[in-house]
């Protein structure tokens, strides 16, 4: 049952569609071996195994540079070294391959809409679908370390010609480690200029709001996500969950999600 549990899951997180995006049911599999006529039984939790990121960011509505004004013209985010492999138990995988890194595509985000906050006015960004990943651990500073990259396109005014720009921002996770079956709302605060280069971009280190809750019940009035109901066969139906093993080594066992 450790080898089963060991099994790797490989999936495309890179762009998923689906609001309520869940991995596998959150139930159990049971399985029965048979070892010198002693019938053995055991459990193997088929838990919901990837990370639910929801992102927004407040960005300042003007900034002056001399005798330019820069005024915010769209914000996008995406999701750099997310994991796309897994274990069937959820665990980190012992050795992670390069491989096993992906970036998410760059997800435009909705807004802008005015906020005040005490005496200071933002335009606030969210995110209209939440980006995915597998669960994770890294040292701080390592080149695998997580990072959210904010793609904020400048409207230059200067001398009464107009220009575009788009500036990068990098905004790490804060944390050593994201686990199963959590849900992380970021949002960023944006108030200063980026970097021209997203290799290099400008690190923010303000987070207006950082919440992490349990998937399952995390928002369950008034978000437009709320929530996934991981009981709900149609993400994981196994028609058979019961299954005899006489002198065999392996087991196939069929599932549709």
């Amino acid at each position: 049952m450790e080898e089963l549990r060991a099994l790797e899951v490989l999936s495309s997180l890179k762009t998923v569609p689906q609001s309520n995006f869940v991995m596998v049911y959150d139930g159990t599999i049971e399985a029965t071996t048979l070892s010198q006529k002693i019938a053995v039984n055991t459990t193997v939790q088929m838990k919901r195994l990837a990370t639910k990121f929801t992102i927004g960011a407040l960005v300042i509505p003007s900034i002056t540079e001399g005798t330019a004004t820069y005024t915010p013209d769209g914000l996008s985010v995406y999701l750099c070294n997310g994991i796309n492999r897994t274990t069937l138990g959820g665990w980190d995988k012992d050795v992670v391959d390069d491989d096993d890194y992906f970036n998410t595509d760059s997800q435009e985000m909705s807004g802008p809409t005015e906020t005040t906050i005490g005496t200071d006015t933002y335009e606030k960004y969210v995110t209209e679908d939440p980006i995915y990943s597998y669960p994770m651990e890294w040292e701080f500073n390592s080149k695998t370390e997580p990072y959210l990259m904010y793609v904020l396109r400048w409207k230059i005014v200067d001398d009464g010609s107009t220009s575009y720009k788009d500036l990068y921002y990098k905004l790490t996770l804060g944390r050593r480690a994201i686990t199963q079956n959590e849900w992380y709302d970021i949002s960023a605060k944006l108030t200063v200029l980026g970097s021209l280069y997203p290799e290099e971009p400008t690190e923010i280190y303000y987070y207006m709001d950082y919440l992490v809750k349990e998937w399952v019940d995390a928002y369950e009035v008034d978000s437009p996500n709320t929530p996934a109901v991981i009981k709900d066969t149609r993400y994981l139906a196994v028609p058979q969950t019961e299954y005899t093993v006489n002198n065999k080594n392996e087991v196939v066992i069929p599932f549709s999600s």
